[in-house]
């Protein structure tokens, strides 16, 4: 598969990494396909969840996120999200370079009940017990294996999960926690002098509250904040705070009613705020803040004193500041926001503001739940409609290109009457996030999930609205992936000729640019080609003077340059871009895949091995982007009659996962059959992948016939997207036989 892409907005733009290493096909070898496809396509339907799999993980818990606490769905996806979070704490314990996963999928399974549902437990501790009581064996690994490293972070939060799970010796566990606290002041103390204490063991508290504000985390951090700020504030006053000292405590200590106030709302305890405060003074305290709460708290408070304690943290939210700080400050805000909708049940604006709270934490669904909320209480609310539009429209993409089509289509009929609805209810003023972006996003996933038909039929219904990049870009790529490259053409030609605004627009302009050049290359048309592909390089140039890329967009950015030299000739020059592309996103899953995909194919097996081996050692690279680099060096050695890499046919081996590309892993290396793997195949991409694979890594045992029948079989998937398809595609053309083909 070959869109690996980090979130759905860069798998909107992205176009095939072998558009221009495979050039003109045989025209009539996709048409022939359908006819010759050895087995019929699987029926279309919506893929089940796999926890497993990290994105599906994420998108059934941000679901979860959003379900009321009486939500009757909570308790059975409660169960489902922690058990595979507890296998993955016990997968990660078992592998030493992943073992800090632990700590994390823990964090995660506490975080899975509410501060609400959390701050009842201690009236009804049992039945919390009884729910957490499953999980205690991969809790109390997760500690023995911290214990003996030392690991004082992951050790406390197991204990605070066990003092949970296990009441009748909670205090055994937070006796324990005392320990590792009294040994962290010590070595504070050690390294940074007298008034060291509490730094470490508010560090280690605030990251457990922050996933799970448990009650006896909550108090013990609350109690150390006023117990530090005294302490601090005293040392201050007799000049005995030094910067050595400031830095082991960093700026909370200058903060602390700041910080209290923002751990109680976010506890849903922000009716003892005031008491915990009222008694501090001098450094850290903060009048005016004490009587926002106050003023929040008091019988006749406005929906206007509500906003006004939230904005104490939401207007301090920037986008360059540390995540951690950003998403405290944006977790109190939401917090404050919605505690505030709970007291004042007619009010809108506070389910506004909570909803683009959730926005920028990300948290998509429950932003839509807000918003929905705000307009139920007040149908003219425009601020809530206006983001609900773009959210619906972000939801719609991001279903399709999840593999959920049936799911996309229901949320994009959803966005329809959502905006018939507005067009009666604001005549004259259409919403600001029109149907043509949905339209536009429903049709790119289509395309990936290889139904072209639909895919051109939303997007030309998207271009009856509206000219926009993202609907050209992809029917251009359709078009030039089917042959008809004149029709691409005329795509690529209309979407360079809308206006240049932002970065981002010269960022696609480039891109389009070079797919254009692709598109007169393939029709033989060398100047027009080498006009447009001089364009993109100099518009990639000018871009990246003109801000500073991300890491991933500068290593795209330098791949799509090292194409372009190559196939302009300039060999040498191209392999340096490549080098630089992977030395500046080193730990790119993207720009590795790239490189390594374009080099294969131009007979550049051994330098495509070495950015595959770069690309294997990096530990921020997902396994699911490894497993599919390992299968195609092993496919080309293949190929090409070479011994197989011994590393790729390692770390093959070594998968034991449940998701389809374990499987995939499994067949390359003998561990499981074809009969397995086809009953596995189970969408259309499977499908492509299956036909693809079972061609190249068993090819000694099949004809020739039988091979190009199995390409061609991948080519009736109409997967446009995946490098499987354009690797099917090439071989058809270029011949897929174990001798080594002529370099450039």
């Amino acid at each position: 598969m070959l869109f690996t892409m980090k979130s759905f907005c860069r798998a909107a733009i992205a176009s095939a990494v072998l558009a221009v290493a495979c050039g003109p096909a045989n025209p009539s070898a996709a048409r022939q396909a359908k006819s010759l496809s050895p087995t019929a396509l699987p029926p279309v339907g919506d893929a089940p969840y796999e926890l497993a799999d990290d994105g599906d993980l994420a998108e059934y818990r941000a679901l979860y996120n959003a379900l009321a606490e009486a939500d009757p769905r909570r308790l059975t996806m409660r169960r489902e999200l922690a058990s595979e979070y507890a296998r993955r704490i016990e997968r990660a314990l078992t592998d030493p370079e992943r073992r800090y996963l632990a700590h994390r999928a823990l964090l995660e399974l506490l975080g899975l009940w509410s501060a609400v549902e959390l701050a009842r437990a201690g009236d009804h501790t049992e039945p919390l017990a009884s729910q957490l009581r499953p999980y205690i064996g991969a809790a109390k690994n997760l500690r023995e294996s911290f214990a003996r490293s030392g690991g004082d972070r992951e050790t406390t939060a197991a204990l605070f999960f066990l003092a949970l799970a296990d009441p009748a010796n909670q205090a055994i566990y937070l006796a324990e926690v005392d320990d590792i606290f009294a040994h962290a002041d010590a070595l504070s103390v050690a390294q940074y002098g007298a008034g060291a204490e509490h730094s470490r063991p508010i560090h280690i508290l605030e990251e457990i509250v922050a996933a799970a504000p448990i009650g006896a985390a909550v108090d013990r951090l609350v109690a150390v904040y006023v117990t530090r700020q005294a302490a601090f504030d005293a040392l201050f006053r007799r000049g005995g705070a030094s910067p050595h000292l400031i830095r082991a405590h960093g700026d909370g200590v200058f903060r602390t009613s700041w910080h209290v106030v923002r751990v109680l709302a976010s506890a849903h305890r922000l009716d003892e705020a005031v008491a915990a405060i009222q008694h501090l003074s001098g450094l850290g305290v903060s009048p005016h803040l004490r009587r926002r709460v106050e003023r929040a708290l008091a019988a006749d408070a406005t929906a206007g004193d509500w906003l006004a304690l939230a904005t104490v943290y939401a207007d301090e939210v920037e986008r360059k500041e540390a995540k951690k700080d950003r998403q405290d400050k944006l977790e109190a805000s939401l917090a404050i926001c919605r505690q505030g909708a709970l007291r004042l049940a007619q009010n809108a604006d506070l389910l506004v503001a909570a909803g683009k709270a959730a926005r920028q934490l990300e948290q998509i669904p429950l932003a839509i739940e807000l918003f929905e909320q705000a307009l139920e209480r007040d149908a003219q609310k425009r601020d809530a409609a206006e983001e609900l539009a773009q959210l619906y429209h972000l939801r719609v993409g991001a279903l399709a290109f999840r593999d959920r089509p049936l799911a996309a289509k229901k949320q994009l009929d959803r966005l329809e009457a959502f905006h018939a609805e507005a067009a009666e209810r604001w005549p004259g003023a259409p919403l600001e996030s029109d149907l043509a972006e949905a339209y536009a996003a429903m049709g790119r996933g289509m395309t990936g999930l290889g139904r072209l038909d639909e895919a051109e039929r939303y997007l030309k219904k998207s271009f009856a609205r509206r000219a926009t990049v993202a609907a050209l870009e992809q029917l251009g790529q359709i078009a030039f992936k089917q042959d008809r490259f004149k029709t691409a053409i005329g795509h690529f030609e209309r979407a360079l000729a809308l206006p240049v605004k932002t970065p981002l627009d010269m960022y696609n302009q480039a891109k389009i640019a070079r797919l254009a050049g692709d598109a007169y290359h393939a029709l033989g048309k060398a100047d027009r080609a080498a006009q447009k592909w001089n364009h993109a390089m100099s518009t990639w140039l000018k871009l990246d003077g003109t801000v500073e890329l991300p890491a991933a967009f500068k290593g795209e950015m330098l791949v799509e340059l090292g194409k372009m030299r190559w196939t302009l000739g300039d060999f040498d020059e191209a392999m340096t871009t490549f080098e630089t592309a992977v030395d500046v996103d080193s730990d790119g899953a993207d720009t590795h895949a790239s490189v390594v995909s374009f080099l294969i194919v131009r007979g550049e097996y051994s330098r495509a091995l070495d950015a595959y081996h770069r690309a294997l050692g990096s530990h921020e690279i997902a396994d699911y982007t490894k497993v599919y680099m390992s299968l195609w060096v092993l496919a080309e050695a293949q190929r090409t009659g070479q011994r197989s890499d011994p590393l790729a046919h390692d770390y093959l081996a070594s998968r034991d996962g449940r998701l389809w590309y374990h499987e995939l892993a499994r067949f390359a290396t003998g561990q499981t059959d074809l009969d397995e793997l086809r009953k596995r195949a189970t969408t259309r991409g499977r499908r492509a992948e299956f036909l693809y694979y079972s061609a190249v890594l068993d090819s000694d045992n099949k004809k020739p016939a039988t091979i190009r029948k199995l390409l061609r079989g991948v080519l009736a998937t109409d997967m446009v997207l995946f490098y499987e398809y354009e690797m099917a595609k090439y071989w058809l053309a270029e011949g897929f036989s174990p001798r080594r083909r002529a370099v450039r």
